[in-house]
């Protein structure tokens, strides 16, 4: 998929949610806000990799962490 096209699934939730087909400005407010999300993605999906790492690691020694 292009940087530049809108995510079909977004333009149909919003148009869903619009009860109506969207206007240009819309469409490039969306596009703005897909763009931003996508460059954020990586490095919340790496710190939830992460945690479920320390999880999975917590789990295997028997540490859950829930005691104090």
């Amino acid at each position: 998929m292009a940087e530049d096209a809108l995510d079909p699934a977004l333009r149909q939730i919003a148009e869903k949610y619009l009860n109506r087909p969207l206007e240009a400005n819309e469409i490039a407010e969306l596009l703005k806000l897909q763009q931003r999300l996508r460059a954020r993605a990586p490095s919340s999906a790496a710190s939830a990799s992460d945690a479920a790492e320390q999880g999975a690691a917590n789990a295997a020694k028997g540490t859950g962490g829930d005691a104090q």
